[in-house]
């Protein structure tokens, strides 16, 4: 587990550890430090750093390794000690436990107000009610603290909390029957009736109904089961109706502005996808204007998904336009200090000059892509699809030995999991029918060809990187 904590360790975080560490003995011979910077480089095994540090005794470095574990946190939790409105309001709380075991009621019950506050501004009424009990026993001490007055405040949020348990009910049966439902595929409207009766069928209150907090919960269980679904026509209806709601009620804040970038990238995305690509294009112009807000906070996290959207909807609409997106992507400060961006961007790359039949840029920027450092990181099934696309590459450029290599490892792969549960079934075929389109095959090979064929083409292609039946008829082996 260390490792996975120190691997996700920004930059900054891990300088202010040092500093934490050092606070109060510094030394350049200190072992918690240089167990850190072994084990983010990676260089060595454990059992090697314990030999340099205690030699067989496992016992104390075990200790180390825990003592090092508790201090990252610490020093976490005081980097971050304003991130958000919550740890803010968790502080303050904090701070009145620490006066109270002191016995200084006055200042623990100030604290305790302030914690109030900042739960009360933002709606956390678990914290909240964890405060109000808090309150009452701090009334037991003192007699500047109505207990009456709290104990009438707990219970009122008390109801509040037991309705948010309502809530629970109504998201598993709400997500239940979107799930088994038959028919709200082929109709969009559907699942926004579904939607609604479900919620008055199982709201109570007109109140809980309007909870802010339970709409965007309903808003994010609604969209993945959509999105899992790949019901597009159904989820544009969804997210334009719900978008539109928020934005008239005001519901959009600073701490929910990332779920307002979400709403908007993903209606970009379903607008693409259901072949609507002007609306799409808008729709980004409208999330640039919303990645600006709240001084940019939130842009660099977004930047990446906006020129995706503009490359999408513009390889359909204009294609030199779609190729000089793609290289201001790989050109932007933002993205190119994002590794997994880069990745992404050279797959692009590969697969725009794979569509446009330059099958030996294609077949760089794929090289290139193996050659990145987060390649082996990525999804085993797009790492698959890579694959797939690089044998076909080759087979246009006449590279045999590629050819041969990139199966030879990819049935190597496939002895190793299920290519059909994890959504390659298709790139399963393709491995079974490029071997067969560089031969002079036989008839029992036709045979071979032709079932594979027919299998390709009843399989889902929505997960395809390119058209893999549109490049087959390329070779005469699909008729058009």
């Amino acid at each position: 587990m260390i490792r996975k904590i120190i691997k996700s360790l920004t930059k900054d975080e891990a300088r202010s550890l040092k500093l934490f560490l050092n606070r109060t003995n510094e030394s350049p011979e200190r072992k918690d430090i240089y167990l850190f910077d072994q084990l983010r480089k990676q260089n060595k095994g454990e059992e090697e750093i314990c030999e340099q540090l205690y030699g067989k005794n496992k016992n104390s470095y075990y200790r180390l390794k825990n003592r090092l574990k508790e201090d990252i946190g610490r020093s976490l939790l005081s980097q971050h000690s304003k991130a958000t409105p919550d740890q803010e309001a968790i502080n303050d709380y904090l701070l009145a436990n620490q006066f109270f075991r002191k016995q200084e009621h006055e200042i623990a019950s100030h604290y305790l107000k302030k914690a109030e506050k900042r739960a009360a501004k933002i709606h956390n009424l678990e914290l909240l009610d964890i405060i109000y009990s808090e309150q009452i026993k701090l009334a037991r001490e003192t007699l500047n603290v109505n207990p009456e007055r709290i104990i009438e405040t707990k219970n009122k949020n008390r109801k509040e909390l037991n309705k948010l348990s309502e809530l629970d009910d109504l998201l598993a049966v709400l997500m239940y029957r979107i799930k088994t439902s038959q028919n709200y595929v082929a109709q969009s409207d559907s699942v926004l009736n579904l939607l609604r009766d479900t919620i008055h069928a199982y709201s109570s209150e007109e109140t809980l109904r309007e909870n802010p907090v339970i709409r965007f919960k309903i808003y994010h269980g609604v969209s993945r089961i959509l999105l899992q679904n790949q019901d597009f026509v159904s989820l544009e209806s969804y997210l334009k109706e719900t978008f539109n709601t928020f934005e008239k009620d005001k519901l959009f804040t600073k701490r929910n502005h990332e779920t307002k970038l979400q709403m908007l990238t993903y209606l970009c995305n379903a607008l693409f996808k259901n072949d609507k690509h002007e609306n799409s294009l808008l729709c980004a112009e409208q999330l640039l204007v919303a990645m600006r807000e709240y001084n940019y906070s939130l842009y660099d996290k977004f930047v990446f998904y906006y020129y995706n959207i503009l490359y999408y909807n513009y390889s359909v609409l204009d294609r030199n336009k779609a190729l000089k997106i793609l290289n201001e992507a790989s050109k932007d400060d933002v993205i190119r200090r994002n590794p997994i961006n880069n990745t992404f961007i050279l797959l692009q790359l590969a697969v725009f000059y794979f569509d446009e039949k330059d099958y030996k840029k294609a077949s760089g920027q794929l090289e290139k892509l193996q050659q990145n450092d987060r390649f082996e990181s990525l999804d085993e099934a797009l790492k698959i699809k890579v694959m797939i696309l690089e044998a076909m590459s080759a087979t246009e450029l006449k590279s045999a030995d590629i050819v041969e290599e990139s199966l030879k490892k990819l049935k190597s792969d496939q002895s190793k999991q299920n290519w059909k549960k994890i959504g390659c079934e298709r790139e399963e075929i393709m491995a079974r029918i490029i071997p067969l389109l560089v031969i002079n095959r036989s008839s029992r090979e036709d045979k071979a060809l032709e079932k594979q064929l027919k299998h390709l083409e009843a399989t889902d292609f929505r997960s395809d990187l390119v058209n893999y039946v549109e490049w087959l008829k390329k070779w005469e082996v699909i008729k058009n």
